[in-house]
């Protein structure tokens, strides 16, 4: 599976559907669109970074997106991992 090109495609959704810089309902922090694209800067980069811990962190992105409530859901992030996993 392609995680970065999904965590970035995750975060591009996000921002069109409006999110801000602190999305987040709990107060500012922890949801914030810089720190998603924190996440996926470190993850293009990191070349050491395993699989799994991409794919770990691409769930976390894909939750606190949805967590923020700017309109993307569960059958979304199903969307674009399938879009990303290379199977037809």
């Amino acid at each position: 599976m392609k995680q970065v090109e999904a965590a970035k495609r995750t975060v591009e959704l996000a921002k069109s559907k409006g999110m801000t810089i602190d999305a987040t309902p709990a107060g500012p922090g922890e949801i914030s669109l810089p720190h998603l694209e924190q996440m996926v800067k470190t993850m293009e980069d990191d070349q050491t970074m395993s699989e799994s811990k991409l794919g770990r962190w691409l769930g976390w992105i894909q939750c606190a997106v949805v967590a923020a409530g700017v309109g993307l859901g569960l059958e979304d992030m199903k969307e674009i991992n399938k879009t990303y996993s290379g199977e037809e």
